[in-house]
């Protein structure tokens, strides 16, 4: 984890070493409000690689100085974003000690809110650990990014595990409702999940081939998928 620096708007404008390793976490700073802090220096690297890689704040930042009489004080700088961006990293790692160093920037990075539009300002955006600490529990399962329901395999055979997997926005129960293609309700489940991260569960039932719909509501939120049977 490292500092992107505070280049942004100077003749340089640019990241430099050692943020601009590709096995480098470099952190951009924000403001309160989490949008871009003018000073924080703008990717990508060299060779065209979105840096910096995430930010978190560093605009305002609360801290305490040597010359600030032991009182806290506000001040700016990517030198304030890294430091909390490092903090979180550890906790993540702590909670993961068996995965490298690169599953673990994936993860935080995947987590980032725009990871699917990354710009040269915050790279992926401002991460979400809860969010990243759900990746690293799915293993090899890959994930569509922004997905709040992903079936597979789909087409299903009825035979192997249909898996599904959830994203809760809050800690409100998911229920799961499953339709023939008449509207007949087939199935629910109801299950606990978590906010800001993926719940996997998996479905037990006997379907004819054909074509289904299933649904999953969290309070007023309704997503539907299609699934068929062969």
């Amino acid at each position: 984890v490292n500092s992107a620096g505070n280049e942004g708007g100077s003749n340089w404008n640019y990241i430099g070493a050692p943020a601009d390793g590709d096995s480098v976490l470099a952190i951009g700073a924000v403001d309160g409000q989490e949008n871009y802090a003018g000073f924080s220096s703008n990717g990508p690297s060299f060779d065209g690689r979105v840096k910096p890689d995430v930010a978190a704040r560093g605009q305002n930042t609360w801290l305490y100085s040597p010359y600030s009489n032991n009182q806290p004080i506000m001040a700016n700088g990517t030198s304030f974003s890294s430091p909390i961006m490092a903090g979180a990293v550890a906790c993540l790692w702590q909670a993961w000690s068996t995965k490298n160093n690169m599953e673990i920037i994936e993860a935080i990075k995947r987590s980032a809110h725009q990871f699917n539009s990354p710009d040269t300002l915050l790279g992926f955006g401002i991460p979400d650990f809860t969010l990243a600490n759900s990746l690293l529990g799915l293993g090899d399962i890959n994930v569509p990014t922004n997905e709040q329901v992903h079936i597979f395999p789909n087409p299903w055979n009825g035979t192997d595990p249909l898996n599904m997997l959830f994203y809760s926005a809050s800690s409100d129960p998911g229920i799961v409702r499953l339709y023939d293609v008449h509207g007949k309700l087939i199935k629910t489940i109801t299950f606990t999940t978590v906010p800001g991260g993926y719940t996997l569960q998996s479905l037990s039932a006997s379907l004819q081939a054909g074509m289904y719909i299933l649904e999953y509501q969290q309070n007023e939120n309704l997503y539907s998928r299609k699934l068929i049977r062969y």
